[in-house]
């Protein structure tokens, strides 16, 4: 793939710095990010480094202003703006002012998750890509079954898989295969090989693997096509109710932890606040309705959504 503008510049600034990293290049190709390891690491770099120049330097014109504005020494203003005991009540009220510890928030947060979340963005990339293709493997396998029916080659069920924008990362790897048999002049088993390599998902690799062996061994692909369907098909519906009873236990918590238990809280301390006038329990009520209780829901919902898209 080729590099845009900013990878460009980030590679020429810093891609000499970087030594080729032949592991790191297997995960870039595995996450399916077209650079090379170096062109890569610049990249990340070269925006960290970015992301704290530039405030920075912003962030030293606006405190040499203050300093101007109010008649105070750098010393006194670097003792406002980076001690503990800040007076937030005092500087609020100044845009100058809020802007400057917004601009340090900013250098002690942004910078450093930046940095962390592309350092850790491939090998997420691969998790994700591995999800997708387990997914979307029994209906790609039923194609490819139903292709094989036809008693047509390899290099044409591959490339007819690679036209099927469906099955989405399956059809990727399909023409991955289908190019490096029709373009770079590679056999079959070269191609197979090669896909196992860059595979992610254990379930595609073993049906490439098996492929490879039927071959080798002389045996019937369309009869490995068909077994292999009817096991991945299998392996989906148990998968199905594995997920579905998962989501009814998750149900099930849901009315005990997200309804029950936060009524039963409140009725609680509106007893005690009853029973013992001197105890004042509106705070904690507070806190309970609306930090406790949305907390909960919004738990229950993320670990519901993240188990839907597991079964979609």
């Amino acid at each position: 793939m080729a590099l845009n503008f900013y990878q460009k510049l980030c590679y020429r600034a810093l891609g000499k710095r970087f030594k080729r990293d032949p592991k790191f290049d297997i995960v870039l190709k595995k996450a399916d990010i077209g650079v090379i390891g170096e062109a890569y690491k610049s990249f990340v770099w070269f925006t960290f480094i970015l992301l704290l120049v530039i405030p920075l330097g912003l962030l030293l014109s606006l405190l040499l202003s203050y300093s101007s504005v109010h008649q105070m020494s750098v010393t006194e203003v670097l003792y406002t703006f980076f001690t503990v005991g800040i007076d937030f009540q005092a500087l609020i009220g100044d845009p100058l002012a809020l802007i400057i510890i917004i601009l340090e928030v900013f250098l002690v947060f942004v910078p450093l998750i930046t940095l962390l979340y592309f350092l850790h963005m491939p090998r997420s990339k691969i998790k994700q890509r591995g999800k997708r293709i387990t997914r979307a493997l029994p209906s790609a396998l039923s194609f490819i079954s139903a292709m094989a029916a036809t008693t047509i080659t390899p290099i044409d069920i591959f490339r007819s898989l690679s036209r099927q924008k469906a099955f989405g990362e399956i059809a990727r790897e399909a023409k991955r295969i289908y190019l490096d048999m029709s373009t770079f002049g590679k056999d079959s088993m070269s191609a197979l090989k090669a896909a196992i390599d860059r595979s992610v998902s254990t379930e595609w690799r073993e049906f490439l693997q098996g492929m490879i062996s039927t071959i080798n061994s002389g045996g019937n692909l369309r009869a490995y096509f068909n077994a292999k369907a009817l096991e991945s098909m299998q392996g989906s519906r148990e998968r199905l109710r594995a997920a579905i009873s998962g989501m009814s236990v998750m149900a099930e918590s849901y009315v005990t932890v997200g309804v029950a238990f936060p009524i039963f809280l409140i009725i609680l301390l509106i007893a005690m606040s009853v029973m013992a006038s001197s105890m004042n329990t509106s705070l904690l009520t507070e806190v309970v309705v609306f930090l406790l209780i949305p907390l909960i829901e919004l738990a229950f919902g993320w670990i519901l959504y993240s188990m839907a898209k597991e079964v979609s």
